[in-house]
């Protein structure tokens, strides 16, 4: 087999593990967030935490590609007050000040703002739910802003988007209502298929506390959307794309 179609295999399994493996962690993320909480450590300090690990890790990396940024000006055309003057107004106007860039990290933030403060007042398997509609907002957000260029095309809505969305709503519902009559069956691994219960009362259970958690995890799925349709967006600046590794 050609070398190069074994390297394109690997990579695209290479991909699907992240993603799964992206995936496990967003689902890990408010079960431990929210137990954190329940010891005693304040939403905020988790917060703060958590980005302080992201700054540490990536600081270096954000360094490296600064000083090669203005290195590729320099190899290009000379070490001379013009180059750099002309790669930091670049990197000033193309990235600093670029809409795309801000709202790029402010969905970013505010959505692991929402995300730790919903697991404060919601229960995590109701945030979780509420996480598995992001690729249907990504695709609805992609066809608003996306859909004349091809990256847009990749998640286009289609009769099986629908699909998908009638059967991940419905599964949510019968998560949330669904229960085992009586006690637990002990027999069979499949006796819960026909000991099966809808408890429709449960919303009695659900207090105002609670449904601010999910409008706020609803808000965090929203930014996340958001963030992923940004990066994309994000593809039309060289700068943008170099420094946030859009490739």
């Amino acid at each position: 087999m050609n070398p190069t179609a074994n390297q394109s295999i690997a990579d695209k399994y290479l991909y699907y593990f992240l993603t799964i493996l992206s995936h496990v962690l967003f689902g890990l993320q408010p079960v431990f967030s929210r137990y954190l909480q329940k010891e005693g450590i304040p939403t905020m300090s988790l917060l703060c935490m958590g980005f302080m690990t992201v700054l540490v890790l990536y600081i270096p990396k954000i360094i490296y590609k600064t000083v090669n940024w203005f290195n590729l000006w320099v190899n290009e055309e000379g070490f001379n007050r013009k180059s750099i003057s002309r790669a930091a107004t670049v990197f000033y106007t193309d990235f600093l000040l670029n809409w795309k860039m801000h709202l790029c990290v402010f969905s970013i933030v505010a959505r692991y703002g929402t995300t730790f403060y919903s697991s404060r007042y919601t229960n995590a398997v109701y945030i979780q739910l509420i996480g598995l509609l992001s690729p249907f907002f990504i695709s609805f957000l992609n066809y608003i802003f996306l859909r004349d260029t091809p990256e847009g095309k990749m998640d286009s809505l289609n009769v099986r988007t629908f699909i998908s969305l009638i059967f991940t709503v419905m599964g949510s519902v019968l998560i949330i209502l669904g229960g085992v009559k009586g006690e637990r069956p002990k027999d069979h691994w499949y006796s819960f298929m026909y000991n099966f219960d809808m408890k429709w009362n449960i919303g009695k259970n659900i207090t105002s506390v609670d449904l601010f958690g999910i409008f706020l995890a609803l808000m965090s799925t929203i930014f996340l959307s958001i963030y992923m349709v940004m990066t994309r967006l994000c593809k039309t600046s060289t700068t943008c794309k170099y420094f946030l590794l859009v490739d």
